[in-house]
């Protein structure tokens, strides 16, 4: 999705919670014509790199590294990344939001959103910040899991002057979705949704998306590949991307998630189905805290703030959280979005099976 950090090796929120899992490695991009179905044992592998790190939460209820208070019970452990568009999150843990409403929530740091879903599905967690993409992926593997709330969705219209998307090299001549055809695309994860949107952007203009050559590149080597000409384009954030534009090293051609289906569940809160079935009262209080971390956020008198906090949580600058175009956060789960997502990722081989995401969304969502 977008974001923030002008340095190319910024952590991009987009590229991680919606695109699928980080690929921790500088070898040199892998190429692939036009990937396959997802394989059964992705979110296997998953669960083996989880069980082997440290989950260490950064901070507790409040901000402090104080024990959570035991009359709180025990507490929530819930997954974040790192990206300023928690903030949600981290103004609730920050205010005691969490202590107010009756609930102590232990914050784990995880690399990436697919691992986050492995941990809640085996237990070492309750709560994983994912994308509605991961969701939908474990969901097709047979994994039982629920989307208990929504975290943030992309944000519409997108602007082009601000808005993450698919960026093309001057070089390449580059200036249209169609243009992509017989060219090298870079993505953060080979089918994942980064390429299944921008190939249905091509396909719904009319021409043949399996003539995109995809290259998976780690999101830190974006800026580089694009100009050493290893790839003639890349989907990215716009913090990298809108870099280059402005550097005159790039064009943009446009933001495929929002040209080919408008609003996107970009990332979501998702815990195991076992979970969900005995902590109904634990997930509410939750929601309830998060919800009225929403209203605060979203208070003009509080923006200054809660950016500030953002910025320093995502190690980035206000600056750059301003030059930037914004998630929308919200709760909610759209759940028309979702299926939406579901569709397209069975439509282009992303995932072998198709997913009724009527019975992913937990009924309180």
């Amino acid at each position: 999705m977008a974001f923030f950090s002008v340095d190319s090796k910024a952590r991009t929120p987009g590229d991680r919670a919606a695109d699928g899992p980080r690929h921790g490695h500088d070898r040199a991009p892998h190429r692939r014509r036009h990937g396959g179905p997802l394989r059964r044992g992705r979110l296997g592998v998953a669960l083996v790199a989880v069980s082997a790190l440290a989950l260490s939460g950064c901070f507790s209820d409040g901000g402090s590294s104080a024990p959570a208070d035991a009359s709180l019970g025990e507490p929530l452990k819930v997954t974040q990344i790192g990206f300023p568009n928690e903030i949600t999150l981290v103004w609730a843990l920050k205010k005691g939001l969490f202590a107010k409403h009756g609930i102590a929530v232990e914050p784990v740091t995880l690399a990436s959103a697919s691992s986050a879903v492995a941990a809640a599905d085996s237990g070492q967690v309750d709560l994983a910040f994912s994308g509605g993409w991961g969701a939908i992926v474990a969901a097709s593997q047979g994994v039982k899991v629920k989307i208990v709330m929504g975290a943030y969705f992309n944000p519409t219209p997108p602007d082009p002057t601000r808005s993450r998307g698919v960026f093309a090299s001057t070089k390449s001549s580059a200036k249209t979705y169609c243009d992509l055809v017989g060219k090298t695309v870079g993505v953060t994860e080979l089918n994942g949704p980064g390429q299944v949107y921008t190939s249905a952007a091509v396909r719904r203009a009319g021409c043949d998306d399996k003539k995109i050559k995809y290259v998976n590149i780690p999101s830190a080597q974006m800026a580089t590949s694009l100009k050493g000409g290893a790839v003639d384009a890349i989907n990215a954030s716009g913090a990298i991307g809108q870099t280059l534009v402005r550097e005159g090293g790039a064009v943009w051609l446009g933001e495929p998630y929002a040209d080919v289906q408008g609003r996107i569940n970009y990332a979501d809160y998702v815990a195991s189905e076992k979970f969900v079935a005995g902590n109904a009262d634990r997930i509410a209080k939750f929601r309830a805290a998060m919800d009225e971390s929403l209203r605060q956020i979203k208070d003009p008198a509080n923006e200054a703030e809660w950016q500030q906090m953002a910025a320093d949580f995502g190690k980035t600058t206000v600056e750059a959280i301003r030059a930037s175009q914004f998630e929308e956060l919200s709760s909610e789960v759209d759940r028309a979005a979702l299926q939406k997502m579901a569709d397209l990722a069975h439509e282009f081989g992303a995932i072998s099976t198709r997913v009724d995401t009527s019975g992913l969304v937990h009924e309180s969502a």
